[in-house]
């Protein structure tokens, strides 16, 4: 009997003493998990202080690595790149195998992006997803790996959108592929710049159709609109290009900006600043100067103030000049140029265009027909100076010639 006995008293003793360690790593498991939803809420100084509570010594390898971890994004929520990263190499090189190494490697990828070093940012979201393919943060990571390789100019076009291709294969219905579809269009209308065919130009358009389709919110809904009526405007120009006689059609383009902007929420500045642009544009080359002058009046209007629509402001101040230009309004045309200086002195390039030397060169030719040769000098001086090796610099040359002679003809 005893023999019976002992087995089965031994057992109830090995439970009772255990029970009390089971009870710790259940209360550790949800001070951890308490920890992680501090994290997520933002309340980095009360999780910071659970951290320094729990007892490290009764954690195994994936606790240790899942609070090392929690301290990491801590540190990368409050932007201190150097440090976070630090941490992360120290998860991936002590902890490998656990749970929170694969994820220190996706955060490796962020961490390493804010601080400029895109190869070690690129190569970690690609190692991450390579390894992790069924992770729920895999589709982000081959998407932020193929936008990085998008950035850099390793890379042809063909074989960027071969990146952006295999998201959209291996996500299909996810938001990550919806948003590689968007970049591969983009490359597709880069390559119809190249080519200049009426075929490429009608291969984009059928994509931003297919992402207009597709689209879920109102700000792709807008932004895939958007596309569809400046794809439009490039299509009519490569007919006009093949068939000289043939007139654009300004009012289908108008027509698509006009659905963008009816679709695009307020919140997206860009998209809506955008297809005002557009659409002032085409009133412009559609002949009709004082309908145009009011669109880029009000779009100025709306959008200058916004940092973010910089691009779009600065284009439509100078088309606004050139507006009053073909009204033969010479003071405010002047005006409009001499505002682009001004005001948009280092706006960025709206399609290629420098709107600050063409706004120079125009005031150059103005002051020099109006016989002010050394206002006129000027600003040829200044295009000289600023954009040395510009298409502007090299007619401000041509126009100095005739600045020169016409102070020579003065003397006499």
């Amino acid at each position: 009997m005893r023999r019976q006995i002992v087995p089965g008293f031994i057992l109830l003793v090995l439970l009772f003493l255990c029970s009390g360690n089971w009870a710790c790593l259940g209360a550790i498991s949800a001070e951890l998990d308490n920890i992680e939803t501090l994290i997520s809420e933002n309340k980095l100084a009360d999780a910071e202080g659970k951290i320094s509570g729990v007892l490290r010594n009764n954690l195994d390898t994936e606790g240790k690595s899942f609070l090392r971890y929690q301290e990491a994004r801590i540190v990368y929520m409050k932007k201190d790149y150097p440090k976070t990263l630090g941490i992360l190499n120290e998860i991936i090189a002590q902890y490998p195998g656990t749970p929170k190494a694969a994820s220190a490697k996706y955060l490796k990828g962020y961490t390493a992006f804010y601080q400029d070093d895109y190869e070690t940012s690129k190569q970690s979201f690609k190692d991450f997803a390579d390894a992790n393919p069924k992770h729920p943060c895999a589709p982000d990571a081959s998407l932020r790996f193929a936008c990085i390789s998008f950035l850099g100019k390793d890379k042809t076009i063909k074989e960027k959108k071969e990146l952006f291709q295999k998201v959209i294969d291996l996500y299909p219905g996810s938001s990550e592929a919806y948003e590689a579809k968007k970049s591969a269009a983009a490359l597709s209308w880069a390559e119809s710049e190249q080519e200049k065919t009426l075929e490429k130009k009608q291969q984009v358009e059928q994509m931003y159709k297919a992402l207009e389709k597709e689209a879920k919110s109102k700000a792709d809904k807008g932004f895939a609109a958007l596309h569809l009526a400046a794809v439009n405007l490039e299509m009519e120009r490569a007919i006009k290009d093949e068939n000289g006689d043939y007139p654009i059609n300004y009012d289908l383009v108008i027509e698509l900006c006009n659905k963008a902007l009816e679709v695009a929420p307020e919140s997206e500045k860009e998209t809506r600043a955008t297809a005002s642009l557009i659409k002032s544009e085409c009133l412009y080359y559609s002949q009709d100067p004082d309908k145009a002058i009011e669109a880029f009046k009000d779009l100025l209007g709306k959008y200058s103030p916004e940092e973010k629509c910089r691009t779009q402001t600065a284009f439509a101040q100078y088309m606004l000049a050139m507006a009053y230009m073909k009204k033969q309004d010479a003071p405010n045309a002047e005006k409009s140029f001499q505002k682009v200086l001004t005001d948009f002195k280092d706006a960025p390039n709206f399609k290629g265009n420098n709107v600050q030397a063409t706004s120079l060169l125009w005031l150059a030719q103005m002051t020099f027909d109006q016989e002010k040769y050394e206002e006129s000098s000027q600003y040829i001086s200044q295009i000289k100076t600023l954009y040395p090796d510009s298409s502007e610099a090299n007619m401000a040359s041509n126009l100095l010639n005739l600045v020169n002679s016409a102070k020579k003809g003065v003397g006499k």
